[in-house]
């Protein structure tokens, strides 16, 4: 089959989306610990900046809140109950439950832009694409506990309490690192076999190879160095919403009538609403962040993040808008 060359934006754009990660994992790399733990402050901020951006569109765009009504209005508080229970639980059920939920919900994001390329290609939906993205990200996660020495510079990044107790329940896995090797890599054998095995009658996305190589590359670069990938990883979740958002509002999101529709049309460009929100957003978090105790503010944070994961759940669901 020839390889269809489909762009979910442009050229340009995609492959920036793609690579965004690079300078990211540069800059954390050549890091002393001290600038790295504040860069890692900065990259942490972004993700919850990207983060509260998602209330913002369900508040604005009334097509998309009335899809799911029970779950956007109980969603915030349930989520607030849940993580006010996790701050009595104590730091190491936190650190699990959110480091946990965070991977699943990035590799799933991935998953869901190697689908747009599908689609764009014309190929048929196959739910087990999903392991070309879970698989090499188990055996890149087995290696990194497997070898030794590969966790050391984590420490640098000087999230006190929380950083101890996710290397601690790292350190507990460790043994069954090379099991889940061996079974992940069984897994992307098998799904590469399946996909080989179709190629005749499934056109060859030239866009979702690039996405994909970049990716496979940042796993590389991550066992290199895993302080720096970590940081790779979550800046360009953060990154790829931003791009998901800028191919979809008008479309999916920000149909005419609504309000979200009106801020974009005073604002004159989708590009320019997603920079201000994101401002106004990074605004309204330092401020929180100056202002509310520690406690209260870790409150805000993990609601904030656990009512983006839950969202997002439901809003990238189901038939687009009819906004064009």
């Amino acid at each position: 089959m020839p390889v269809r060359w489909k762009w979910i934006t442009s050229a340009s754009v995609d492959i920036t989306n793609a690579f965004a990660w690079f300078p990211v994992f540069v800059v954390a790399h050549v890091l002393a610990p001290s600038g790295l733990r504040r860069w890692a402050t900065g990259i942490f901020l972004f993700s919850l900046v990207h983060q509260a951006i998602t209330p913002l569109l369900l508040a604005t765009d009334r097509p998309t809140r009335v899809k799911h009504p029970v779950v956007y209005a109980l969603g915030i508080p349930v989520v607030a109950l849940g993580a006010f229970a996790l701050t009595k639980a104590g730091l190491m059920w936190m650190a699990v439950v959110a480091a946990g939920w965070n991977l699943v919900h990035t590799l799933r994001q991935r998953y869901g832009i190697v689908r747009l390329y599908g689609r764009l290609a014309g190929q048929d939906r196959r739910p087990l694409e999903q392991g070309l993205i879970f698989a090499p990200f188990l055996m890149g996660a087995a290696l990194l506990v497997w070898l030794p020495g590969r966790l050391d510079r984590v420490q640098m990044l000087g999230f006190g309490g929380i950083n101890k107790e996710i290397v601690k329940g790292v350190e507990l896995i460790a043994p069954a690192a090379p099991w889940v090797f061996l079974a992940a890599s069984g897994w992307c054998s098998w799904v590469m076999w399946k996909l080989y095995v179709a190629r005749e009658h499934r056109p060859f996305s030239g866009g979702k190879s690039v996405y994909l190589g970049s990716y496979y590359l940042s796993l590389l670069c991550s066992l290199y160095d895993p302080a720096a990938g970590l940081m790779a990883l979550v800046a360009a979740h953060s990154f790829e919403y931003f791009f998901a958002l800028d191919s979809t509002l008008g479309k999916r999101f920000g149909a005419e009538g609504t309000v979200l529709y009106r801020i974009i049309t005073v604002l004159r460009h989708r590009r320019l609403f997603l920079i201000v929100s994101g401002f106004a957003c990074l605004s309204l978090i330092v401020l929180a962040q100056k202002t509310m105790t520690g406690t209260l503010y870790l409150l805000l944070y993990m609601t904030i993040g656990g009512s983006h994961f839950l969202f997002d759940g439901f809003m990238w669901k189901g038939p687009k808008n009819s906004g064009k």
